[in-house]
C-alpha cells in the first residue's frame, strides 16, 4: 500500500513602494510514497509539474492589485506559478493558492490556509510617501519667514496615527533637503541649501 501526500507554499512577503511590481512563487510539493528526495528540499517531498494551481488576490488597507486576477495555471519544471502585479495605491495585498494533482489515481488538493504541511497566505505591502512645504506670505523686507516641511509616509497599515491626511502619517527621522531660489530682486539670507531630517511632528 502507498500513502501519498502534498503541500503548496506561497512567498515572499515582501514590501515595496507603490508602483513596484512584485511577484508571488506558488509551489507544489507531492510526497509520492517512495521515500526518495530528488531535489534536496523538504525532504521526501518534491517540487511537482503539472499541479492545476489557482492563485487569488485580495486587496487590504487600500491598496489595489493590477491585475485584479485570479490567475489560474499549471506548476512549471520547478514545480512552481508565479503570479506578477502592483498596486499605485499604498497597502497590502494577499495571496491564497490552491492546487491540485493527481498521484497513483489518487487526487490530492490543498491551499495556503496555514494548515499541516500548507504555508500561510503571502501578503505583499505597498507603501508611499509624500511631502509638503509651507506656508505662502507676504512679509516687510528684513522680517523673517519660516518654511515648513513635513514628510508624511503611508506604511501600508491602514491606520491613521495622527489624524491628518487619511493614512498618510508625519515621519519623523526622514532627511531633508530645502533649497531657496530668488526671484525679482530678493535674496534670501542666509541662501542655503538647508539639510536635516524631520523632527517629532515630522
Amino acid at each position: 500500500k502507498t500513502f501519498v501526500d502534498a503541500k503548496i507554499t506561497i512567498e515572499p512577503d515582501d514590501v515595496n513602494e507603490v508602483g513596484e511590481d512584485h511577484t508571488f512563487t506558488t509551489v507544489f510539493w507531492v510526497d509520492d510514497g517512495t521515500g526518495s528526495d530528488t531535489d534536496g528540499e523538504m525532504g521526501t517531498f518534491d517540487r511537482w509539474e503539472g499541479a492545476a494551481i489557482d492563485v487569488t488576490l485580495t486587496n487590504q488597507n487600500g491598496a489595489v492589485a493590477n491585475p485584479a486576477g485570479p490567475f489560474a495555471g499549471n506548476t512549471d519544471a520547478d514545480g512552481e506559478f508565479d503570479v506578477t502585479f502592483t498596486s499605485l495605491t499604498a497597502g497590502q495585498v494577499a495571496g491564497h493558492a490552491a492546487g491540485s494533482v493527481t498521484v497513483g489515481g489518487v487526487l490530492l488538493t490543498r491551499e495556503t490556509d496555514g494548515l499541516a504541511n500548507n504555508s500561510d497566505d503571502a501578503v505583499k505591502t505597498f507603501v508611499d510617501a509624500k511631502i509638503t512645504i509651507d506656508p505662502d506670505g507676504e512679509n516687510p523686507v528684513n522680517d523673517p519667514h519660516t518654511f515648513t516641511t513635513i514628510v508624511w509616509v503611508d506604511d501600508g497599515s491602514g491606520t491613521d496615527t495622527d489624524g491628518e491626511m487619511g493614512n498618510f502619517d508625519r515621519w519623523e527621522g526622514a532627511p531633508v533637503t530645502v533649497t531657496l531660489t530668488n526671484q525679482d530682486g530678493a535674496v534670501a539670507n542666509p541662501a542655503g541649501p538647508f539639510a536635516g531630517n524631520t523632527d517629532g511632528l515630522g
